[in-house]
């Protein structure tokens, strides 16, 4: 089954790129898309073209917009401000990026901010911290014990969590560290609002160490900011590394078939 998931993303990575939908070459798009991209005013607002889940805030400032894997390298866009939040709403800043790699993650309706005791399935969790000298993450393995802090209200089941307990977070020890790039671009293909194409990009998070985890066989990835207004989640298979070399040794006997047509 897992063959089968990673030929079929092979694929349609090669048609994404063969398409030139997205001038911004962040790999291909692994969000879960709620079915509605209508240009029409209604609970999903106007242009709201790649948002999560029902109830969520569309405008610009909240919103959230894809996630993308190029590799084994993770990207987010939004039109929400990752690094500065909104102004006038000092707690309503990103939270940490969780992931889930066996498929048994579930929501909470726990709002107002408050603790979670347990993990809610998710095995990771990624701190992005900003900083005008540089940005950086750090990958923490959780488990049962884990302390996370709710939204300020949930818009669905999906909000949750927002973030892992900073007081908890500092008794972990990163699994993996490195540095991500935060960037601006009206290249993303998303729309945003009528005058205003311009997202904000997370890109260059190396998630090497969770797809060479021995339980993971599909990752589920979330993200939210501490108010809940929108939240982001995406897919994508984790191949068995025989699968990988079969792969690779099928597109060496393409490329030789394609080699001895054209000397022929």
């Amino acid at each position: 089954m897992k063959i089968l998931r990673f030929l079929a993303m092979s694929l349609f990575l090669s048609l994404f790129a063969a398409s030139g939908a997205y001038a911004l070459d962040l790999g291909t798009n692994i969000t879960i898309y709620d079915g509605s991209s209508s240009e029409v005013s209604g609970w999903h607002g106007k242009n709201e073209d790649n948002e999560v889940e029902p109830r969520c805030v569309a405008t610009q400032a909240w919103d959230l917009e894809g996630f993308f894997l190029k590799g084994k390298s993770l990207s987010m866009v939004g039109g929400f401000n990752f690094k500065d939040g909104v102004a006038g709403y000092p707690n309503y800043t990103s939270g940490d990026i969780f992931i889930d790699i066996d498929g048994n993650h579930s929501g909470s309706k726990i709002d107002e901010n408050n603790l979670i005791t347990g993990n809610l399935g998710f095995e990771y969790a990624i701190r992005l911290t900003f900083s005008d000298n540089g940005n950086s993450y750090s990958i923490y393995s959780l488990d049962d014990s884990a302390e996370l802090v709710s939204v300020y209200f949930y818009a669905n089941n999906n909000s949750n969590p927002w973030k892992v307990d900073d007081d908890y977070l500092n008794g972990l020890e990163a699994k993996s560290i490195g540095s991500f790039d935060f960037s601006t671009s009206d290249e993303t293909g998303f729309k945003g609002d009528d005058d205003n194409d311009t997202h904000y990009v997370v890109s260059g998070l190396d998630l090497s160490i969770i797809f060479d985890d021995p339980a993971a066989t599909e990752l589920f990835i979330h993200f939210t900011m501490g108010c809940g207004n929108d939240n982001l989640a995406g897919t994508a298979p984790v191949p068995e590394p025989a699968t990988i070399m079969l792969f690779g040794v099928g597109l060496i006997g393409i490329a030789g078939i394609g080699k001895r047509r054209i000397k022929g």
